[in-house]
Formats: C-alpha cells, structure tokens, sequence
C-alpha cells in the first residue's frame, strides 16, 4: 500500500510560498487517515520575488506568522516523504504549479526531494471518477485546508474505485 501525501501551497506570484499544507493520508482508514499534518508558515526565501500582486495579498503577506525558513520547511517536507520509502504518492491539484514550486524553492536551498515520479494529479482522477460537487470556495483560505480536503476527496474516489463501501 503506498505511503500518500497531498500538497497545496499558498504562493504570492509564482515566487514566493506563504504557505505550505502537507497532509498525509489513508483511504482505507477515512476516520483516522489524518495521521500527520504540517503547516509550514514561511518567513524568508533567498533569492525569490514577489511580482505585482493585489492588496489583499499584500496584507496576507504582512499579517502571516511566518516563524520557519522556507530551507528548515522544505527539509522537513523532504525528510517526511523520504521516511515513507519506495512505494510514496505525492498528490497536488494540480502538480504542476504547487510542486514545481516547491521543488524549485527546495533546490535553491540545496535540498533534495523524491522524484518527480512520485507526483499524482488530483485533477486527472476527478476527471475519470468525479466525486461530486466540491465546495472547495467555503473553505477557509488555507493550504492545510485544501491540502485536507483534497485528501478527504481523493481518499473518497479511490475507496469507490476499490469497491469499499463509503
């Protein structure tokens, strides 16, 4: 049974992550799958800018708790998936932006995290199996958030795929 983790970040632009929700999950178990979860609020990041932006990103940016650098954020990211082993899923809606991102930022603080085979998209198993209505705009703004109710979807689908009941 592979080891999953779903992923969203909050970036400002392209550049700059304000934040970083990493969740690991189990479909087989929906109640107690949440079995780690971080929240990486980031402080500074060498070397990344912030293009033109709204006014509430500017404030979002001001008003965040930004306590970890984005280097200690992305080792612990890395240290969390190499733990998992061989058989890792990493799943982000979509890919190639949050883990793009993020892998761009981990290589600049010379940090390494698995490979990119490792990656899932969210977006491609809702095409095959859509789970329904997503009421993704309620949700608090928040990567952890989204990283947790990505999680919960995904989880969903694949039980449905496996034929367990929901």
């Amino acid at each position: 049974m592979p080891t999953r983790f779903m992923i969203d970040i909050e970036t400002l632009d392209t550049a700059v992550i304000l934040e970083i929700g990493v969740v690991r999950f189990d479909p087989a178990k929906p109640e107690a799958s949440w079995a780690r979860y971080q929240y990486f609020p980031i402080l500074s990041q060498r070397g990344r800018t912030i293009g033109k932006q709204s006014s509430d990103a500017r404030d979002a940016q001001a008003s965040a708790k930004r306590t970890h650098v984005l280097a200690r954020a992305c080792a612990e990211i890395g240290r969390l998936w190499c733990d998992a082993g061989d058989d890792l899923e990493i799943w982000a809606k979509p890919p190639s932006f949050d883990l793009e991102i993020l892998w761009h930022a981990a290589e600049a603080e010379n940090i390494i995290l698995p490979s990119r085979r490792t990656w899932r998209d969210v977006r491609t198993l809702l095409a095959c199996v859509p789970p329904g209505p997503e009421p993704a705009n309620a949700l608090p703004h928040s990567a952890l958030q989204y990283a947790l109710h990505q999680a919960r979807t995904v989880s969903a689908i694949l039980r449905r795929l496996h034929g367990q009941a929901e």
